[in-house]
């Protein structure tokens, strides 16, 4: 419920607001304990209207992988990435490669090239995992804070 509030008002004020330029996420990024990131962005058309687009609209879509220089047990660990671009927001998951878990990134560009590309982003972040099939419990949720640059 509180999020559909949260909606109605960011609805109220897109409706107005000018068209933005939808800045390109796609390369190699590297966070500050050296785990890399590879975004590939594509643009695909939905064709489902919707009151703010009668004719349906364009969607920033991401997909790739993380590799992580670091996990629980002190290795590496790696996953396919897949996401979205809103604007200059970044959201995409991560699902690592065998150790039942899952992480969220939801974050913004924070440092731009001569293009209005991105070349720096900043996303909190929240892992969740289980220790056996179907196990859960809430101490098994962390958040955090990650910043990338890009290196590619």
């Amino acid at each position: 419920m509180e999020l559909e509030k949260h909606l109605s008002k960011i609805k109220a004020r897109t409706a107005a607001a000018p068209t933005l330029v939808v800045p390109n996420f796609s390369g190699k990024w590297k966070n500050e304990l050296g785990s890399t990131v590879t975004i590939g962005q594509n643009t695909i058309y939905v064709p489902v209207p919707n009151p703010l687009q009668p004719l349906g609209f364009e969607l920033q879509t991401l997909a790739g992988t993380y590799h992580s220089t670091v996990s629980l047990d002190g290795g590496p660990a790696w996953g396919p990435l897949s996401g979205f671009v809103a604007g200059n927001f970044i959201a995409f998951t991560v699902n690592w490669a065998g150790l039942n878990s899952l992480t969220a990134w939801e974050g913004w560009a924070t440092a731009w090239d001569g293009s209005g590309n991105p070349t720096a982003f900043t996303a909190n972040w929240q892992l969740v995992y289980s220790e056996a099939e179907g196990a859960f419990n809430p101490d098994m949720v962390m958040t955090g804070k990650d910043t990338f640059a890009k290196v590619e």
